[in-house]
């Protein structure tokens, strides 16, 4: 009998099992666990004493947002984002936290705006505090104006005072952009200059804004954002281009002071905005865009200044108004006076500018605009137009004017005041022509429907917030303009009938001869 015949017999281990088919030993297969969605019976309690359960380990949050419009702003994914409300809706502090998202992407490069340099460095201040909390190894570059991440992504601050300014960005390329106090650039045509900057080849691009229903670019906000649809709800948008149809995401947010929680615990703040007249009071504490704060003209109303078209009697004395621009807008507007001295406005045209770029038409030259101001005034007698002075000088070339260029396809124009306070006096004589006569309780000017230009510059063109008695010129004017050069020409129907006697004595014949009359 051998050594082996006193061993005892193999014992497989526990996790190894006797094929049936083989008789060789295989290993047994983990049972993977069941995540069960019926209601189990509760566990029974263990016998004798237990140790007490042990905490969690406290997280430190920095920064948490406010539940509501706040969150809702944070969540939205769509490709431009407008969070709007009135004062004290922490609307800032969740336009620089948005960001951080990203920054674990080495090629994420954002870029935050403000109007001013002296607004953006309180942003910067409050940048600062939640990014160094957030990212201890954040360095931050004072004279570049940029946070630098760990992971190379970079979040830059700049400011846009002058138009020219947005040339500092238009060579970069931003996969994100945001903009606090948007209604603080003048026109549109800033925000486009500025979108062109938005580009990235490796992730997708977005554009967020926060803004107060007020301001110099009140007007072209609330129709690029607040008409399009009610508030926090996705709005899609189909852009005509030269390469088809583009689908455009939109989402504006509304927000009060009462979505703060940590202002609601500060009745003084609540009682100062409570206080205010309206329709201050509506804009900062409601956030209301139909609070018309800090506008030029008041006492325009639509139901009473604005009427539907008529035709306008021959026998009216017509005349025009002109503002120029290429870049900027150029606006030219027709006004008849009845035989009471009442002023109508029947007719706009608005070309170049932003007004060209909406529906992606070139810009036309001095020359094209005086023919298409000649042939849609075919068949009237305008007997004079009024232009902007600046329209005559010369620009350091040997080449025609403004002026010339137009007169030589035979659109004269005289030249508009120069005089000092020629601005304040043109709004005054708007006051006057817009109040409701005491008697007949009609204004002394209306306005067709048709001219809807300059109805949306007079229902929103801000005051000048340094010179009350004029308009911001920084603001989109180009229509006001050209109206006030218009009727700051004295129109009166009796000057028409001077006019005419003075022609019919220049026409009579002279008699030389007394004796035999001719």
């Amino acid at each position: 009998m051998s050594k082996d015949d006193y061993l005892p017999p193999y014992t497989p281990k526990l996790k190894t099992y006797k094929s049936r088919n083989t008789g060789r030993y295989k290993k047994k297969k983990k049972k993977t666990p069941v995540v069960s969605f019926t209601e189990q019976p509760p566990p029974s309690p263990p016998s004798g004493p237990t140790e007490p359960p042990q905490e969690p380990p406290q997280q430190n949050i920095i920064w948490q947002p406010f539940a509501g419009p706040q969150t809702y702003f944070l969540m939205a994914d769509e490709d431009e984002v407008l969070f709007s409300g009135g004062r004290g809706s922490a609307k800032s502090s969740a336009l620089i936290i948005d960001p951080l998202r990203y920054v674990g992407n080495k090629d994420f490069r954002a870029l935050i705006l403000r109007r001013t340099m002296p607004e953006l460095k309180e942003l910067i201040g409050r940048a600062k505090e939640l990014y160094n909390q957030a990212f201890p190894n954040v360095k931050w570059y004072t004279q570049d104006k940029h946070f630098v991440f760990p992971s190379g992504a970079l979040i830059e601050f700049g400011y846009c005072d002058t138009i020219d300014d947005i040339e500092r960005y238009r060579g970069q390329e931003y996969a994100w952009l945001g903009i606090d106090e948007i209604s603080q650039f003048p026109s549109v045509d800033w925000f486009y200059k500025l979108k062109g900057s938005i580009r990235s080849t490796k992730m997708r691009t977005k554009i967020r804004a926060t803004t107060n229903p007020s301001g110099v670019g009140r007007n072209w906000v609330k129709e690029y954002w607040i008409d399009k649809g009610p508030p926090n709800v996705p709005i899609r948008e189909e852009i005509d281009s030269p390469f088809g149809k583009l689908l455009l995401t939109k989402r504006w947010i509304h927000s009060t002071v009462r979505d703060n929680p940590a202002l609601l615990s500060s009745p003084q703040y609540l009682a100062i905005l409570a206080s205010l007249e309206e329709p201050l009071r509506s804009a900062w504490l409601d956030g209301s865009w139909d609070a018309m704060e800090g506008m030029a003209f008041p006492d325009f109303k639509k139901p009473i200044h604005v009427v539907e078209p008529f035709q306008i009697p021959s026998n009216w004395l017509r005349f025009r108004g002109m503002d120029w621009g290429y870049s900027s807008p150029a606006v030219c507007i027709w006004c008849a006076v009845d035989y009471d001295n009442n002023i109508y406005v029947y007719r706009e045209y608005a070309v170049n500018g932003e007004v060209s770029r909406k529906k992606y038409e070139e810009p036309i030259t001095a020359d094209k605009f005086g023919r298409k101001v000649l042939e849609l005034e075919q068949g009237e007698f305008v007997r004079y137009g009024v232009a902007d002075a600046s329209m005559w000088a010369k620009r350091g070339d040997p080449g025609p004017s403004i002026a010339e260029a137009m007169e030589m396809e035979r659109c004269f124009w005289r030249q508009s005041d120069r005089s000092d306070k020629q601005r304040e006096s043109g709004v005054l004589e708007m006051h006057r022509l817009l109040k409701l006569d005491e008697f007949t309780k009609k204004p002394k000017i209306f306005i067709f429907d048709t001219c809807k230009e300059l109805i949306k510059c007079l229902s929103s063109l801000p005051v000048d917030e340094t010179n009350p008695e004029d308009v911001d010129t920084k603001a989109n004017d180009h229509a006001w303009d050209a109206l006030r050069y218009a009727l700051m020409s004295r129109p009166n129907i009796a000057n028409c009938w001077d006019d005419w006697l003075h022609k019919a004595d220049r026409e009579r014949p002279v008699i030389v001869d007394p004796t035999f009359g001719y």
